[in-house]
């Protein structure tokens, strides 16, 4: 038993007299709160004399006067509650290390959410209450902590054999209606629409978007329930390609991606999906599970992009051939329409002097009748007859033939601006490619100006111009840094702007 409480109860006779009502304890010592919180701070330091490592997981920080404030929690895995929570500290003398060490070995922040161990000692302050002081991490729990559970989610996806589903499904070749799960105020969001703003007006792309929360505990939950939106959306109105982008928050946040049911939505979901949540370091489980994977929203931007050039270039490809095709039909088609006319007015010709020889001969034939001047008339009327068929068939032929060259040319017309439209749109394209280069040119010769100004401020020789001296071993040529190395030489080669000559050290500053 600790020594404060054997004092206590050494007082009276045994725990009956400490909890004995005031009035039959008139000999009983009182102790004021912070006396009382001081003897229970010598007891817990008793018992708990050394620093212990602790497991818990950041429910909160908060950053104050360079000191770290945190709530540690543990948290209950099958119901998800709290089973414990604590205050703690670290100091200002020591969170810059701290978190300078843990950041360069896990490549992350310390936020909400992460689990640690964490070596502490207790602290009980008889106004600010308990706290836990911590003295430094382990972050190859943390780092081990979320490998194995990337790679138990991993494990029952697999077990459940839907893995590589999603990856499975067939990437649209014109890609025109595009769901979006990000945050409408993220920079990952805005870095998306800008990139997919490229593509040419002639695709009629349309994006939209499902609002989420792409950081913090909610992040499971909404994200499942855009995921959920979507589907009953892509029902009625088919999506193309799903895209879960974000981008300008921790890397401590990914994170929260890596949840089963998470991962199992996006596995089963029957559209691609296109990650672009921002990270450098390893995979999530996110991008095993994901149709395609990229680093940040831009690229899977890009991703989208690429497939509408591609197809770009299909359809004037196509466009190109089929005039080319429908010009080669039409050519041929001329050639064997040129001499119909011809060959149609020969036909009736000879039709028509055929007619003639049959009335003459008619006519010869009934002249010696009663009735000749019957048959003048009637034969006079057959003349007109076939005169006004003769006629006739060359109007129409005239007629037709007009018809067909005005045809022929209406298609050769219409053909060299439908080959116009397609030059002037790869014309255009061609334009902002040469538009993005000169932009990206210009950026490195800012950056090739910069270096060199660097290059120059560091130049040696223009120091030496400015009066100062460079120290340097005779034999190595290297610098000499300090007065001792100077003294164990003994001689040192002293270069100036317009030389170098040779010194011998008599002695240090003592010795004169």
């Amino acid at each position: 038993m600790p020594n404060f409480l054997k004092n206590i109860l050494t007082e009276r006779e045994g725990w009956d007299v400490l909890f004995s009502q005031p009035t039959e304890m008139p000999g009983l010592k009182a102790y004021g709160l912070r006396e009382f919180l001081s003897l229970i701070k010598e007891g817990l330091e008793e018992v708990f004399p050394e620093s212990y490592w602790v497991l818990a997981e950041i429910g909160r920080l908060n950053r104050k006067n360079g000191h770290l404030y945190l709530e540690l929690v543990e948290r209950d895995d099958a119901e998800g509650g709290v089973r414990a929570k604590c205050q703690a500290i670290v100091y200002r003398q020591n969170s810059g290390w701290i978190e300078e060490r843990f950041s360069a070995a896990t490549g992350m922040s310390l936020s909400a959410g992460i689990a640690l161990m964490l070596k502490v000692r207790i602290n009980l302050h008889p106004v600010y209450g308990f706290t836990l002081v911590v003295e430094a991490l382990n972050p190859d729990y943390s780092i081990g902590q979320m490998v194995k559970k990337r790679r138990e989610v991993l494990a029952v996806l697999e077990k459940e054999g839907i893995l590589g589903q999603n990856k499975t499904l067939p990437f649209p070749a014109v890609p025109l209606r595009i769901a979006v799960v990000s945050s409408r105020q993220a920079a990952g969001f805005h870095d998306f629409m800008s990139q997919l703003m490229q593509v040419e007006p002639s695709f009629p792309v349309k994006v939209v978007l499902y609002e989420a929360l792409m950081q913090g505990r909610q992040t499971k939950a909404s994200v499942l329930l855009a995921l959920k939106a979507i589907a009953l959306d892509h029902a009625n109105n088919p999506y193309d390609v799903i895209a879960i982008v974000r981008g300008g928050g921790a890397v401590a946040d990914l994170h929260w991606f890596d949840d089963v049911d998470l991962a199992r939505a996006v596995a089963l979901c029957p559209i691609p999906v296109v990650l672009g949540i921002g990270h450098e370091i390893d995979k999530g489980v996110l991008d095993v599970v994901a149709h395609t994977a990229v680093r940040t929203p831009t690229e899977a931007a890009n991703q989208i992009l690429t497939r509408l050039f591609d197809a770009s270039r299909t359809i004037k490809g196509a466009a190109e051939a089929l005039y080319a095709s429908s010009k080669r039909s039409m050519s041929r088609e001329h050639a064997r329409l040129a001499p119909l006319p011809y060959k149609i007015q020969g036909v009736l010709l000879r039709n028509t002097r055929l007619h003639e020889a049959k009335i003459g001969w008619l006519a010869q034939a009934l002249s010696s009748s009663a009735s000749a001047e019957l048959c003048q008339r009637q034969v006079r009327r057959l003349w007109d007859v076939c005169h006004a068929f003769s006629n006739a068939s060359k109007k129409a032929l005239t007629a037709s033939s007009t018809r067909l060259d005005l045809v022929h040319q209406r298609l050769l017309l219409t053909l060299p601006y439908r080959r116009d439209g397609l030059e002037r749109e790869f014309r255009m394209l061609q334009n902002r490619v040469v538009q993005a280069s000169k932009a990206e040119l210009g950026r490195l010769r800012a950056l090739l100006a910069s270096l060199e100004g660097r290059v120059v401020l560091h130049d040696v020789g223009r120091w030496l111009m400015r009066g100062f001296t460079l120290t340097l071993d005779p034999t190595t040529k290297l610098p000499i840094a300090n007065r001792k190395e100077a003294i164990r030489r003994g001689v040192l080669l002293t270069r100036f702007a317009d030389g170098e000559v040779l010194s011998k050290v008599l002695g240090d500053d003592h010795d004169v």
